[in-house]
């Protein structure tokens, strides 16, 4: 109550401190958030603060620097509260957790919002006033536009400030080792939640600061402090959704390039198929992007895009359930899954990209076979 410190003894340390945004190096940004038109959205305290902003400088129109899940979703929300958005993203394409074939498609559902999407472009500077303006960089080219307020949302990074204190070693993005009992190598100091590295059951370790995640790691960790030895955090196969306006998109496991990097043999197709059957009103594309490892035809990840009512999130959960549990694309087909016309396909979407899937990969072995015989 005074402000000082204060000591408190105990016999198990469970460090549960998360994440922190990623504050980019642009110049001006600090000065700019010191005042009211430029904002790190976080936390439920930080998004009060950005609504009564938005109303005490009436704001038409946003400048959202980050095009993840967040900024996304940010723009989604802006725009329906009337706002007009421009968004800015260094990468060449929108979420860098899928894979770019989707992301262009949901680039122009952005464009079809009205959200001004600018990829592959940096922002180097921002100047606060009475309004906000940014100074985008691209190549050796450089302009510049105005907003009333601007968003920075450029990803997360573990805080592991305290953790290191307490000689703790930190892995993978600079995030807290832990074992799969959530055990930091410290005896009694345990760690889970976005500050610590994530168990990938195809990659090892890796950095996935999700909600998801950081819930199971919780339970283990709690477990584990207070004595059970037979629970394990079992890993994850990275399965994340977003909706954006009239669109969902998912993922689960690995895209080709992840795949090739972990040392598989990737082969991707990309294909579309109706959510349910075309003869009952209302039937919607699913865009589907599979990878299956050639040689064994083990499943390695799938990406999805669809509209809101095409049960993608359920889709995607039935692909994360195959992939923990090392299903090849065979045994994908043959799943007993759900069916009336009004919902699904007696064939459903993911089975008919992984029969799609199987054809092309003998087409393919077929060819390479043709050549070797030719010499």
């Amino acid at each position: 109550p005074d402000g000082g410190s204060q000591e408190i003894p105990w016999d198990r340390l469970i460090i549960a401190t998360g994440a922190t945004p990623v504050i980019p190096t642009i110049e001006g940004l600090s000065a700019g958030l010191q005042t009211d038109r430029v904002f790190l959205v976080h936390t439920i305290a930080d998004a009060r603060a950005l609504m009564s902003a938005l109303s005490s400088v009436q704001a038409t129109r946003a400048l959202i620097i980050g095009a993840g899940y967040i900024g996304l979703e940010l723009a989604e929300a802006l725009t329906t509260l009337g706002v007009t958005v421009a968004q800015f993203e260094a990468r060449e394409h929108l979420l860098a957790t899928i894979d770019p074939t989707l992301a262009g498609q949901l680039e122009a559902e952005l464009a079809i919002k009205g959200v001004e999407l600018v990829t592959g472009t940096r922002v180097s500077s921002l100047t606060a006033n009475d309004d906000v303006t940014v100074t985008l960089s691209r190549d050796s080219s450089s302009d510049t536009t105005t907003g009333d307020i601007a968003i920075v949302v450029a990803g997360v990074r573990p805080e592991t400030d305290l953790a290191v204190a307490a000689g703790a070693r930190l892995g993978h993005a600079g995030a807290i080792w832990v074992n799969r009992r959530m055990e930091t190598g410290i005896d009694g100091i345990f760690a889970a939640g976005d500050c610590v590295i994530t168990h990938h059951q195809l990659l090892g370790e890796s950095y996935l600061p999700l909600g998801t995640t950081a819930h199971k790691q919780g339970r283990i960790a709690g477990a584990a402090a207070v004595g059970k030895t037979d629970e394990e955090f079992r890993g994850v196969v990275g399965t994340q959704v977003v909706k954006v306006f009239d669109q969902v998109v998912a993922r689960t496991g690995l895209t080709e390039l992840e795949a090739s990097t972990a040392g598989f043999e990737p082969f991707t197709i990309t294909t579309n198929a109706d959510d349910h059957k075309r003869y009952y009103p209302g039937a919607r594309t699913i865009s589907i992007r599979l990878t299956g490892d050639a040689s064994t035809h083990r499943l390695l990840g799938i990406d999805m895009l669809g509209p809101t009512s095409a049960a993608v999130h359920k889709r995607i959960d039935v692909a994360a359930t195959a992939l923990q549990s090392g299903t090849s694309i065979e045994e994908l087909i043959d799943l007993d899954l759900a069916y009336t016309p009004p919902l699904g396909t007696p064939w459903d979407a993911l089975q008919i990209a992984a029969t799609e899937w199987l054809q092309l990969v003998s087409q393919r072995q077929e060819s390479i076979s043709r050549e070797v015989a030719l010499g």
